[in-house]
This record gives structure tokens, C-alpha cells and sequence, in this order.
């Protein structure tokens, strides 16, 4: 992980600094640099979600209404 970490950091897309009450800790936050990127793959995602929606059916628009509930579940669990 502290390879992980100190990838990230090189790159700039997370900080390190030291926790405000423990000395043998250290806190680890996204960067704005990092927060763009993933907002950025989260727009892609659902633009190409809502273009492939565009597609569907009466017929296949009716069958995910009757599995929304499953599929709330599951990604609930």
C-alpha cells in the first residue's frame, strides 16, 4: 500500500499529511487534480449509460421497472 500511496503522490493525486492527533499516523486525501479525473470517468460512464438507455425498447424499459428492485438490492448489500 505505501507503494501504492507514494505513486499516487508522485502523480499528484493524493496528499499525505500528518494526523492532527497521532503522530504515527497519516492522513490521506484526494487531490482536486484526482477529483477531476474521477468526476470526469464518472460523466463518460453515465453519458455512455444514457446512450445505450436511448436503445432499449418499450418491451426492455418494462422488464428493468420489474427489476429495479432487484437490482437496488444488490447493489445495497
Amino acid at each position: 500500500m505505501t507503494r501504492i500511496l507514494g505513486m499516487l503522490e508522485e502523480k499528484g493525486l493524493v496528499r499525505r499529511e500528518p494526523h492532527p492527533d497521532d503522530r504515527r499516523q497519516v492522513v490521506v486525501s484526494a487531490t482536486e487534480q484526482a477529483e477531476a479525473i474521477l468526476a470526469e470517468s464518472r460523466r463518460k460512464r453515465n453519458a455512455s449509460l444514457a446512450e445505450l438507455a436511448r436503445g432499449l425498447t418499450e418491451e426492455e424499459w418494462a422488464v428493468l421497472k420489474e427489476a429495479a428492485p432487484v437490482l437496488y438490492k444488490l447493489a445495497h448489500l
